[in-house]
């Protein structure tokens, strides 16, 4: 048999019920009816059912269901294995986070200031810095940086060199310029820092001049460091004077009261006044001096007013010290990846003032400068498209551009991006 059609037709319940006994097997037929099909091809077995068609007949056994596989049971494990694994898994999270604390973005002061060391001489804590010093080393630790006393050694003190102010650093990672990141370090080891800073007062820089001395007080020997301390290269010295100005005000005062004095008392007896030394020519000799300095000796040279204002500058100074690593690198070719990240602001100003601050070099002064001239990015644009070509040559010349961002910039394909 090739094939079969078989059609079963029930009649409905309702026109069942409406039917009677003695009427004809048609009328039962033309009623409506669900009509079930099935149909069996040649070479197809029809699917086994286990539910019955009839309702006397009885269903047929079920397949036998697969094998499931038995389950492995993971071996217990005893009291010092739980402990082993939970031991690794805390040093994992350690070391994991020994990486994160590396690799932490430090564009702050104050994540800089907690690895650094003050080293100020005995010499000043007794004497230029005694009234400051109590307000010194607070505003230091607020910050995190350990301020300590350095014993003036026999050679220290017999040594001409003024009182010294020395930084040093806990240096706890390594920069690696292959991968651009920072790696952890096993063990922590101290840097000191290039920067020393001399500071002296008015009559100890006068005296210095007038001695011929005070180069040679500048470049006096550094005392030795422990063994366990690293030196990052040669000394860079600046020299702090504490009230020159001020001393020479009063200075110039007191030979001005002197002088009239000896007017007075010259009228008064009928001969010549005194004449004193003019205080021009000694202010034009310590700005000689001074330049000297810097130009020959590579002394950088920071003049503070008053005393008063001592404790800011030198918390200022030891705070670019610290920073001074991490800027260096952000400007060099090999700085960091950092996750790129979209600058928002609570305006359309403070947007475009946070894009201007992302280019190297750009700080927040120069930026609110650029913004109250030219308060949109397209008013700086038009403002660059009026210059002439000479004037934009000149404004684009310092600029070092690479190859692709050359070519998208200069190129009249807007199809063209820097990513690609």
């Amino acid at each position: 048999m090739d094939g079969s059609d078989t059609s079963l037709s029930l009649p409905s319940p309702r026109r069942l019920a409406g039917t009677r006994l003695d009427s004809s097997p048609r009328a039962v037929m033309d009623s409506p009816t669900l009509v079930v099909r099935t149909q069996q091809n040649r070479g197809e077995a029809l699917p086994e059912c286990s539910s019955p068609l009839f309702l006397g007949e009885q269903p047929s056994s079920p397949s036998p269901a697969s094998p499931r596989p038995a389950r492995v049971r993971r071996p217990r494990l005893t009291a010092q294995e739980r402990a082993e694994n939970q031991a690794e898994r805390v040093r994992a999270l350690a070391e994991r986070q020994r990486w994160r604390d590396a690799n932490r973005i430090r564009q702050r002061r104050a994540d800089t200031m907690q690895d650094l060391h003050v080293r100020v001489d005995a010499s000043l804590v007794h004497g230029a810095l005694a009234p400051v010093m109590s307000d010194l080393r607070e505003k230091m630790e607020a910050d995190g940086a350990q301020l300590h006393t350095i014993a003036a050694s026999l050679t220290a003190q017999t040594s001409p060199a003024f009182g010294r102010v020395a930084f040093e650093r806990k240096v706890r990672s390594e920069y690696d310029a292959i991968q651009k990141l920072w790696a952890p370090l096993d063990e922590e080891h101290t840097l000191r820092e290039s920067t020393l800073l001399h500071i002296c007062t008015a009559a100890e820089f006068l005296a210095a001049m007038e001695d011929q001395s005070l180069v040679l007080r500048i470049q006096a020997p550094l005392p030795t460091v422990g063994a366990d301390v690293l030196q990052d290269g040669p000394p860079r010295h600046v020299l702090v004077l504490l009230g020159l100005d001020t001393h020479l005000k009063q200075r110039r005062t007191a030979q001005n009261r002197a002088y009239t004095e000896s007017i007075r008392q010259r009228m008064q007896s009928g001969g010549a006044p005194l004449r004193l030394p003019s205080e021009e020519s000694v202010r034009a000799e310590i700005d000689r001096v001074l330049l000297q300095l810097q130009m020959l000796h590579a002394c950088h040279v920071v003049r503070i007013p008053a005393l008063s204002d001592a404790v800011d500058w030198l918390h200022s100074i030891a705070c670019d010290v610290s920073i001074r690593p991490y800027k260096l690198l952000e400007r060099a070719s090999t700085a960091p990846i950092r996750a790129s990240r979209t600058i928002t602001g609570t305006s359309n100003l403070a947007t475009f003032q946070g894009m201007l601050e992302q280019i190297p070099r750009c700080t927040a002064p120069a930026t609110y400068a650029i913004t109250a001239k030219y308060p949109t990015f397209r008013a700086l644009m038009e403002a660059y498209a009026v210059c002439t070509p000479e004037q934009g040559a000149v404004l684009l010349a310092p600029l070092e551009l690479s190859k692709r961002i050359y070519e998208v910039m200069t190129s009249l394909d807007g199809s063209m991006s820097v990513e690609n």
